[in-house]
C-alpha cells in the first residue's frame, strides 16, 4: 500500500541521516515491494544504492589502491569526466596489474575507438573476444574496426555473431 510504502520511506531515511546506511537500504528496498508505482521509493533506493556503492569503492581504493578493480574504477573515473588519457593509463594499468578483464578491455577498446586509433581498439577488443567469445560489445567493437579497416566480409560475420548476443541491436544490424 501506499502510505505503508511511505512510512517505509521515512523510517528508512531516519536511517540514513543517523549514516546507518545498510538499513536504510533496507528499507528502501521494502519500498517497492509495498508500493511499485512509487517514484520516491524508486528514487531513495538508487540514491541509497549509490552511496553504498561510493563506500565500498571507497574501501577498494584503500584496500587495494594497485590492484586491477582500483585501476579500473579510476579508469572509468576519468572517462566519464571526459579525461580520455587519463582513463586509458589507468585502464592500462589495470592489464598490467592483471589478470585481463573483458569489461577493462571493452572499455580500452571504446576510448582507442573514439579516438580513431583502430589498430590499438582491435587489439584489445580481440583480447575481449578470446577471454570471452559471446561477448557482445567486444564482438560489436571489433566489428566496427574491421569494418573502418576494410574488412567488411570479417567485420559482417562478427556483427552476426552479436546479433545471436543481443538480435535486437540495431548498430549490430
Amino acid at each position: 500500500s501506499g502510505a505503508r510504502a511511505q512510512a517505509r520511506i521515512v523510517l528508512a531515511r531516519a536511517e540514513a541521516a543517523m549514516g546507518r546506511l545498510d538499513a536504510a537500504y533496507a528499507g528502501f528496498r521494502e519500498a517497492p515491494r509495498l508500493d511499485p508505482r512509487s517514484p520516491d521509493a524508486l528514487y531513495y533506493l538508487g540514491i541509497a544504492a549509490g552511496a553504498l556503492a561510493e563506500a565500498e569503492y571507497g574501501r577498494l581504493l584503500e584496500m587495494a589502491p594497485a590492484s586491477a578493480r582500483a585501476h579500473q574504477l579510476r579508469g572509468r573515473s576519468y572517462q566519464a569526466q571526459g579525461r580520455s588519457a587519463e582513463a586509458v593509463a589507468e585502464l592500462e594499468a589495470a592489464l598490467a596489474a592483471g589478470p585481463p578483464l573483458v569489461d577493462v578491455l571493452v572499455a580500452l577498446g571504446d576510448l582507442r575507438r573514439a579516438s580513431l586509433s583502430f589498430t590499438e581498439a582491435r587489439a584489445a577488443y580481440a583480447q575481449a573476444v578470446e577471454l570471452a567469445p559471446g561477448h557482445y560489445d567486444a564482438l560489436y567493437g571489433l566489428g566496427v574496426c574491421d569494418s573502418y579497416a576494410g574488412e567488411h566480409v570479417r567485420a559482417a560475420g562478427l556483427f552476426r555473431r552479436a546479433l545471436r548476443v543481443e538480435p535486437d541491436s540495431a548498430p549490430a544490424r
